[in-house]
């Protein structure tokens, strides 16, 4: 199905495209330290997402589409959603459904996996004899910085960690939602329960447990910030930003009538995107949902949509490595079962909108994470 999302910005100066392209050079030039220790510079791998009902990579340019489950492990893993790569790029874990039946909630039984970034090795990192007789399900794997460890939710309510090999598994405290500190040494998460949840933080050993936000509402989906200083949160349909000790809580972006999700910080930390939940209208006069993609800068101001669309839904946005892009999925059907993504780039400003995808079955769930690689 063509997707016609010619988001062409015309007479585009070459003022903007000189500040484009000295952005790119900063960002693909920049030296960082990797977890190992060694030093190179950030590229782009791999794009992984959710393909059907399993996981699927693509180069940036759209070629070498694969999918990883069939080829290695189609009996093991009867469906594969929400990859991750690891930061050193080696890796990806995803949530699996395996053939332990079902959950304690009646649902499919969904486990933590990790395999190779080329899907061979699968292994099951949460499976244990205590989760089998449970039938409870792990999800929202986050990778600590150094690729080492895993912190998931679970149906028990629970924040987990546990090494990537599932090896030293364990239940931190009651919560979800984790987002590691760049350094490795705090897992920020939201915990709470009847009148609303707020953001706390905790060291990977279970100590240092402390509240960071208290009163904002319903508080989900931190993400920490490149260099560590600050964590942006949602709550009560509104984007917030926290320092790092719980201070400065200020407004991000507040889109009245509109509903925020995923959002996701730039390498360089200068800007945010996240999707929206817009108000629409499907053919039929029906009240439906449509989702755009959005940009913030880190101050709160230059607030800008980046597809305006009314007939297409595009979500899941993620920035490239070098913060030089950012890919997304996208669909015009905007209701319905049967909804069919496909993946898509774009610049940082909205232009140059490049189909990766075509027709290639993806379903509703299609979270995406792009490689990172150090040359």
């Amino acid at each position: 199905m063509a997707i016609a999302l010619g988001v062409a910005i015309a007479g585009l100066g070459f003022a903007v495209l000189a500040l484009r392209d000295e952005l790119a050079a900063h960002l693909t030039s920049e030296v960082e330290s990797s977890p190992t220790g060694a030093v190179g510079v950030v590229g782009n791998g791999l794009i992984a997402f959710g393909c059907g009902y399993h996981t699927c990579t693509v180069s940036p340019n759209g070629s070498a589409f694969t999918d990883l489950i069939e080829p290695y492990d189609k009996d093991l893993v009867l469906a594969a959603y929400s990859p991750v790569f690891s930061p050193d790029g080696a890796k990806i874990a995803f949530r699996g459904y395996p053939r332990q039946g079902l959950s304690a909630s009646g649902g499919a039984n969904y486990d933590l996996y990790v395999m190779n970034a080329d899907g061979s090795g699968a292994t099951n990192v949460t499976t244990s004899p205590d989760d089998v007789q449970s039938g409870f399900s792990q999800y929202y794997a986050q990778w600590s910085p150094d690729s080492s460890m895993i912190a998931y939710d679970s149906d028990d309510g629970g924040l987990y960690v546990v090494k990537a090999d599932g090896s030293d598994m364990g239940k931190l405290v009651e919560g979800g939602n984790p987002t590691w500190s760049p350094d490795g040494s705090w897992i920020a998460f939201v915990m709470g329960r009847d009148h609303g949840a707020d953001l706390w933080k905790i060291h990977p050993d279970g100590t240092g447990l402390t509240q960071l936000t208290q009163g904002t509402g319903w508080d989900e989906l931190p993400v920490w910030s490149p260099d560590g200083s600050r964590i942006t949160f949602l709550s009560q349909r509104v984007l917030y930003l926290v320092n790092a000790d719980g201070t400065g809580l200020s407004i991000l972006a507040d889109i009245k009538g509109a509903f925020p999700f995923q959002p996701q910080w730039s390498p360089d930390r200068a800007r945010l995107v996240f999707e929206v939940e817009m108000p629409s209208e499907t053919p039929s006069g029906q009240a439906g949902r449509n989702y755009n993609i959005f940009a913030v800068d880190a101050d709160g101001s230059g607030l800008i949509d980046l597809t305006p669309t009314a007939d297409i839904t595009e979500n899941y946005p993620i920035w490239s490595p070098d913060g030089t892009k950012i890919a997304f999925g996208a669909s015009e059907v905007l209701t319905g079962n049967n909804t069919a993504y496909d993946l898509y780039t774009m610049n940082p400003d909205g232009s140059g909108v490049d189909r990766l995808t075509t027709d290639a079955g993806l379903g509703v769930e299609f979270d995406i994470s792009w490689q990172r690689t150090l040359d």
